[in-house]
């Protein structure tokens, strides 16, 4: 050290040879600009140049993978779900059932779902609101209100929310609202533990739902239920304004990223040409 301009684009070259990830390459890239930013024997950082920049760049290119999004879920995959699982009087089941049908109408992240509180959610006469203490776009940690209003189908969020808080005896304290659960073998019950959930036990228990109601399971993610309820809701022109507040979204093309169309909704572009 100081390295040169030739000596760190051969680098990168031979990682980019050598089958690394651009991640890799990046994180090099960014570490040696660190080095030699912090050392005060070098006047003229070699990472700053046009021709490592533009190398950077083009590796990128290079190494960049198409996109493959998970489907979002559908109504009608929820309706199987329900009908499946939400009929009975199993706590886990209902449980499943709450999270999938909260986080669809709520466009939850796994992440503010696993993390709400018992006291964070209120029921007005024919809704629920939902604190969210923290989310991804919340950078000061304001916190935020979802209201989800009741419906009068099987796959009511608030009415699965509310079998769900009924069935697992919660009061609303401080702890969180879906917790594992522990089955009593010697009087043949279901009961919430203390803690809260992960995301590999959700998406565990969502995929096992799906495969379980004959839907392939390796097309969907946990995402895919914030994804299908964005969806839903811009198949039915749901004000833009109310859509992003809704999801919690600060930028047009983080929203529209949610959202896929319908093969209706694509050809009327072209049916409204003239021609």
């Amino acid at each position: 050290m100081p390295a040169s301009q030739d000596d760190i684009s051969r680098y990168f070259i031979y990682l980019y040879v050598d089958q690394a990830p651009f991640s890799k390459i990046e994180a090099a890239f960014y570490s040696l600009k660190w080095h030699h930013d912090c050392n005060p024997e070098v006047n003229n950082n070699p990472c700053d140049s046009k021709f490592l920049r533009c190398l950077l760049e083009g590796l990128k290119r290079l190494k960049a993978k198409p996109v493959s999004k998970k489907d979002p879920v559908t109504p009608d995959i929820l309706n199987k779900i329900v009908f499946r699982f939400g009929m009975g009087s199993n706590l886990m089941h209902i449980r499943l059932c709450a999270i999938c049908l909260t986080s669809y109408a709520g466009f939850l992240r796994n992440d503010e779902l696993i993390n709400i509180r018992e006291c964070d959610v209120e029921f007005g006469s024919s809704f629920v609101r939902i604190f969210l203490v923290k989310s991804k776009t919340d950078q000061y940690r304001e916190g935020s209100w979802v209201v989800i209003a009741e419906t009068d189908s099987i796959t009511c969020p608030v009415k699965m929310l509310k079998r769900y808080m009924q069935l697992g005896c919660i009061s609303g304290s401080e702890k969180f609202l879906f917790r594992p659960v522990t089955f009593f073998k010697s009087k043949n019950v279901h009961k919430l533990r203390d803690g809260k959930m992960t995301y590999s036990r959700c998406r565990e228990l969502f995929k096992e739902a799906l495969d379980s109601v004959g839907v392939d399971a390796k097309k969907f993610s946990l995402h895919s239920l914030r994804a299908g309820g964005a969806t839903a809701a811009a198949s039915v022109g749901v004000p833009d304004r109310l859509f992003k507040k809704h999801g919690r979204w600060k930028s047009e093309g983080s929203k529209d990223g949610y959202v896929k169309e319908s093969l209706d909704n694509l050809l009327s572009v072209s049916k409204q040409l003239g021609l």
